[in-house]
């Protein structure tokens, strides 16, 4: 008898990933083709575990992983994917079926392979022997019975011509994936993901859930929620003129996506603070009426997903996990009443009709290749995506992200809407839900931006006009936005002299843990209307509800100055209020813009294109920003290179994307630092992690990690390399965690690196 694992036949566990495959395709509306695709996939996955080399291992005692053969001998999924090349040949299927169930069979423990993977893994002499003395004696009869196909000897020579003939299909099959337009690539690469990501969690589900959690996973099913929970909830707002406007938006977009009933891609284009997140979840609910679709909730920052969370789950009346889920590095890892093994599946999976989730999660399912995120690709098929503060998405992601929204929502029923107050506009062909955008914004006069970066300003200047303005900023909520966190914590150092009970300074930054920020903007936001000062960096932009009376901005793309903009009179209760944009130079008379905006060695392009919008103007009303705002992402996409040429890398399976570098840049040059000294509960936080670092089972100790990450992540700071800087510095060590020494963190000032280190290594 052959086994998949010690204690499971291999019979039984295809079987098994065949149920929960089948209970995962019936909530999906997918094509015949893709769902036979899947049913193959799954008879074929672990063919190469029928060797006696992998027999061997996996009965091997005490354990299997004590086994003394070659490793080589015992791998399994490229044996797999020379299988899927044989059948391919003899059955006449096509070269998309080749790279759909070859290339799943192959990754299925690892990433979905580039075509030089594949190539690789056939032609390299270690595995190319390995494989041959595999098919030395393959117990075709039993495989017949475990596949469904007929498969004969002499297709399973045990020589190099079966190494090389397979190797052939798949070049042969990527071949004629190249003479492919782009958006069939990009089809075909989704389609592929698709029949993947469905393998990954069948093939994972039964074997790691209880049988308690096996019968919530078979039968848990989609909750419906009528669209008039949100007018229930908007029924106790208070009435007033900004909030008639905003149900006057809400109900027009909710008119025209009736109106267009047949189109899966939009935009939503809203002032800043004009409700998007009750308007888009308004939509969603009347998207999802006749079949209670998941909806992907997708945000860019970790500081404005608290405060989405927190009225979605109003709105829902507090619903359990299974109806509304966080996933982040901040979530708890609870879900319902389940045993940790069991709820980590179901977060894992997204198990839940709402998921708010960030743009790093939703692009490396979307986009990335591990196994680990591809797992969740599935549930971006029959979804609502509400794709918030868009703009928020590097330019070198816009070609790519294009193609894949265009052929999600085209061909695999998914409906996007895509939110910006500043649309940048590479959402091409999309169905804008606001009928009148221009009239909108032509209500408002909330802010004007008041435009005094035609002069460099001296960073100590800058502190010195700060302090001539004392007498009537003490009456103002004032925000002073910094480029750099060196240069946000000087103003603070220099204004925080200020602060009284009457009067507090506050300062936000990355520097300050992702708690005690989130405590600041908390405060904020109940300590309206008093007067305060708030120092920060860009981490208060996007989305962020707060309402100030005075914005002062260091000088950045202009998308970026519309969305700081946001928060200067947000809620329309006082007169007309300025941003004041700057241009701050640090002692050494460089920018700190052109520190931070950078792309291919020098300033972005974002930079020039913005000085060109803002030519010979003085003040610029908020009624003219989005004509502005227009002109100007034409430009960028006119003149910036999109990143073609990571679409077509990731369409025709030419390389792995790095999605986190590509979206965050570089963070493998950052230290992450805890900071476990402060409170009731981060005292015991050391002494827990030392716990668990000693746990022996090494599946034991790594579950325990990553139950134990939210709490960790509550409280890291992240600080970029540069030069001269020894963590020991500041910091010791507890494993593979860098716990702050006391004395080097604060809770107003955040992480201070004691060292004089350069403006250009001190980012958000």
């Amino acid at each position: 008898m052959l086994y998949s694992h010690p204690d499971k036949l291999l019979v039984d566990h295809v079987r098994e990933v065949g149920e929960a495959a089948s209970i995962i395709l019936q909530r999906h509306s997918l094509p015949d083709t893709i769902m036979e695709c899947v049913r193959e996939l799954v008879r074929l996955h672990d063919f190469g575990k029928a060797t006696r080399f992998f027999q061997e291992y996996i009965r091997f005692k005490p354990e299997p992983r004590r086994w003394p053969g070659r490793p080589e001998l015992k791998a399994h999924t490229a044996l797999g994917a020379l299988a899927c090349a044989i059948v391919k040949r003899t059955h006449s299927l096509s070269d998309e079926w080749l790279i759909q169930v070859g290339s799943s069979v192959m990754g299925h423990h690892t990433h979905l392979p580039t075509r030089n993977d594949i190539d690789n893994r056939f032609m390299s002499d270690t595995h190319s022997s390995a494989l041959i003395q595999q098919l030395t004696d393959l117990p075709l009869t039993a495989l017949i019975e475990l596949t469904g196909f007929p498969l004969h000897p002499e297709d399973f020579r045990a020589d190099e011509e079966t190494i090389f003939a397979t190797t052939d299909a798949y070049r042969d099959a990527f071949d004629t994936l190249d003479k492919q337009p782009i958006a069939e690539a990009a089809r075909l690469h989704l389609a592929t993901q698709l029949v993947f990501s469905v393998l990954l969690e069948a093939d994972k589900a039964f074997l790691a859930l209880s049988e308690e959690a096996r019968y919530a996973y078979a039968y848990r099913a989609a909750k419906r929620i009528a669209p008039s929970v949100v007018d229930g909830y908007l029924a106790e707002a208070e009435a007033t003129p900004i909030n008639e406007l905003r149900s006057r938006a809400r109900h027009n977009a909710l008119r025209e996506l009736s109106n267009n009933s047949n189109a899966n891609l939009f935009t939503l284009t809203l002032p800043t603070g004009m409700g998007k997140t009750l308007t888009a979840k308004s939509l969603a609910l009347h998207l999802r009426e006749e079949s209670a679709r998941q909806i992907i909730v997708v945000l860019p920052f970790l500081s404005i997903i608290d405060q989405t969370a927190t009225v979605y789950a109003d709105v829902l009346g507090r619903p359990g996990e299974d109806v509304l889920m966080q996933s982040h590095s901040l979530s708890a890892r609870d879900y319902l009443d389940l045993e940790d093994e069991d709820a980590s599946f179901f977060l894992d999976t997204w198990q839940s009709d709402i998921v708010i989730t960030t743009f790093d999660q939703f692009l490396l399912a979307l986009l990335g290749s591990n196994t680990k995120h591809q797992m969740r690709f599935h549930h971006l098929t029959d979804a609502i995506v509400i794709f918030d503060e868009v703009q928020a998405l590097p330019s070198h992601l816009w070609d790519i992200m294009h193609h894949a929204l265009r052929a999600l929502t085209d061909k695999f029923g998914t409906s996007v809407i895509a939110m910006s107050a500043t649309q940048p506009g590479f959402v091409q062909g999309a169905l804008e839900l606001v009928s009148d955008v221009q009239a909108i914004f032509k209500r408002f006069g909330r802010y004007r931006l008041a435009l005094k970066h035609y002069q460099d300003v001296p960073i100590g200047e800058f502190v010195d006009l700060v302090h001539g303005r004392h007498d009537d900023l003490r009456h103002k909520r004032a925000l002073i936005t910094c480029n750099t966190r060196r240069s946000a914590r000087r103003l603070y150092d220099e204004l925080c002299g200020w602060s009284s009970d009457d009067y507090p300074v506050h300062f936000l930054s990355a520097d300050v843990t992702p708690k005690d920020r989130l405590a600041v903007i908390s405060r904020l936001k109940e300590s309206y209307p008093n007067p305060c000062l708030v120092i920060s960096t860009q981490v208060v932009e996007a989305g962020v509800d707060i309402d100030m009376d005075l914005v002062m901005r260091d000088f950045a793309p202009l998308d970026a100055i519309i969305q700081v903009a946001g928060r200067c009179n947000r809620n329309d209760r006082k007169p007309r209020c300025d941003v004041e944009v700057y241009s701050l130079v640090n002692d050494k008379g460089k920018r700190y813009s052109e520190l931070i905006y950078r792309s291919g060695g020098g300033p972005d392009l974002s930079l020039q294109e913005t000085r060109r919008a803002l030519e010979g103007l003085e003040f610029i009303p908020e009624e003219e920003v989005l004509v502005l705002a227009e002109r100007y992402f034409a430009n960028i996409r006119n003149a910036k290179n999109l990143g073609q040429e990571h679409t077509r890398n990731w369409a025709y399976f030419r390389e792995h994307l790095n999605v986190s570098r590509l979206l965050r840049g570089d963070q493998d040059r950052q230290h992450q630092f805890i900071v476990a000294e402060r409170g009731d509960v981060e005292p015991s936080l050391e002494t827990t992690v030392r716990a668990v670092l000693s746990i022996e089972d090494r599946w034991e100790r790594r579950r325990d990690l990553r139950r134990l990450a939210p709490r960790l992540a509550q409280v890291t700071v992240n600080v970029w390399e540069q030069r001269g800087f020894n963590p020991e510095n500041i910091a010791y060590q507890v494993g593979p965690f860098w716990f702050v020494r006391e004395g080097f963190y604060d809770d107003k000032r955040g992480l201070d690196i004691a060292v004089g280190h350069a403006d250009d290594a001190a980012i958000i």
